[in-house]
């Protein structure tokens, strides 16, 4: 990991870790994103915001777009998704769905992002 073509950011509780989210770089401005929080932490808000601080990081990088795949079962992961990036272009195939996002503008104000370390 390098901090510009592989970027990997964790979140933690009670100096543990709960959760990270990784940008790899695929070129021309697109950025491949992947994201894990452990099962006790789901629906806790800790995946929101390691994509909150992907966004950040991918935007003060220069990245346009991320895309990730994902279960199509996994309906809080694309929820979580359009609470932070807004617009989600979402592609079927099977069980799979392939997910890209935008990464517009300057990165969001940091609240509790603060908490997470790279």
């Amino acid at each position: 990991m390098d901090g510009r073509t592989h970027v990997a950011l964790a979140a933690f509780s009670q100096d543990r870790p709960i959760g990270i989210v990784r940008i790899i770089d695929l070129g021309d401005g697109r950025g491949e994103l992947a994201v894990e929080v452990i099962d006790r932490c789901q629906g806790c808000g800790a995946g929101t915001e390691l994509l909150q601080a992907a966004r950040n990081r991918a935007a003060e990088l220069g990245y346009r777009e991320l895309v990730g795949e994902m279960l199509v079962v996994n309906a809080a992961a694309l929820a979580a998704l359009r609470r932070v990036f807004g617009v989600v272009r979402v592609r079927r195939d099977g069980s799979e769905l392939t997910v890209t996002v935008p990464v517009d503008g300057e990165p969001a104000p940091a609240d509790r992002v603060e908490r997470l370390v790279a």
